[in-house]
């Protein structure tokens, strides 16, 4: 997915997959996705087709959400969990969302950001 937030360029690529045991395999498919957006960002600076500033690149890694209802109050949606750096590549954030049906683009730009802003 790439967007525009607050005049930043975002590059976020996402892997869905069924099972905890299953992050390491998606997180070294979006690392395949950072390498492909690296190739794509160098072939479009060299054409003279991206004069902006630089985008930042982030992951998520979106478990498959419990069929389970919840017992007890509930939420219209669960906070965002803060981004952890990659063990792969560039140690870019890559988020890890284990009971999330629903998370907004903007939502994880600012709890990246305000991560960033609490290092």
């Amino acid at each position: 997915v790439v967007t525009v937030v607050d005049g930043q360029p975002y590059v976020m690529a996402v892997e869905m997959k069924t099972s905890p045991g299953q992050i390491g395999d998606a997180l070294k498919q979006i690392e395949s996705g950072r390498l492909f957006t690296e190739w794509v960002y160098g072939l479009l600076r060299f054409y003279g087709h991206w004069k902006g500033d630089a985008y930042r690149f982030f992951g998520v890694v979106s478990l498959k959400p419990r069929k389970q209802v919840r017992k007890g109050t509930t939420a219209r949606s669960a906070e965002l969990p803060s981004p952890k750096n990659s063990a792969y590549g560039g140690g870019y954030p890559c988020f890890v969302l284990e009971n999330h049906p629903r998370a907004s683009v903007a939502g994880l730009v600012k709890k990246l950001v305000n991560s960033n802003q609490n290092s």
